[in-house]
């Protein structure tokens, strides 16, 4: 049984030199990635102590009677969480809004001290960005047009804007679950950057920059001629 003299003497060397504890980096999410939730909690044998202010981690602290010193690369991470200004829940930790998601979770994910929940591991970061990709018919006086955006494996295809959010000053962008590289503007002068079904006849074709002249006459060309084929049918 500890006797007060060995407590009281072990808190004065602890005192003097005072071992290095790491910080436990919990991470936890909800599951549309809209929010992330970080717990930071320093433990010891004699119970825990939890961060509350990211901007100012002690370098020394007390648990039970007993003094540490809180790793310095831990209190590198915690300062750099910092930047994102994070608000501080008392249930879930420090609350990372959804336009911050997808580079809080590229930076924790490779610390050591990291401790994931299932939930927080199924949200995806994709760099690359979406593409977009665009279905062209034809008839004998027009163009129709369909804008979607797909990942770059196909697995994700965006038909509709209110599919994707996309945050001013964000590479990213967030569908479904994960989040993607922002996608390039469209170069067709009447599609636009934009998803969905545009119609184009006449100059409208040729101003779109989606064909030259000659490649509009012989789309033309051959889609009346399947016209004409399927009349005669």
């Amino acid at each position: 049984m500890p006797s007060p003299l060995r407590d009281a003497f072990s808190a004065l060397f602890s005192r003097v030199f005072p071992r290095t504890l790491d910080v436990d980096v919990n991470l936890d999410a909800i599951p549309s990635g809209n929010h992330v939730y970080v717990d930071a909690v320093v433990r010891s044998s004699d119970g825990s102590y939890r961060i509350t202010d990211l901007g100012a981690v002690p370098g020394r602290i007390k648990i039970g009677s007993r003094h540490f010193r809180v790793s310095q690369k831990n209190r590198q991470t915690l300062r750099r969480l910092a930047d994102w200004d994070p608000i501080f829940d008392q249930q879930k930790g420090f609350v990372f809004n959804e336009k911050d998601v997808p580079e809080i979770l590229n930076y924790l994910r490779s610390k050591a001290s990291l401790k994931a929940t299932p939930t927080a591991r199924r949200i995806a970061v994709h760099d690359a960005p979406l593409e977009f990709v665009h279905e062209v018919q034809g008839s004998t006086n027009d163009v129709e047009i369909k804008a979607t955006l797909t990942s770059p494996d196909s697995q994700v295809e965006v038909s509709d804007e209110s599919q994707m959010r996309a945050f001013e000053g964000s590479k990213y962008v967030h569908v479904g679950n994960g989040f993607f590289g922002k996608p390039e503007a469209s170069t067709y002068k009447v599609i636009g950057p934009r998803i969905g079904t545009v119609r184009l006849s006449g100059d409208q074709i040729l101003s779109s920059s989606f064909m030259t002249s000659s490649e509009y006459k012989r789309t033309r060309r051959a889609t009346c001629l399947q016209a004409s084929r399927r009349s005669k049918l």
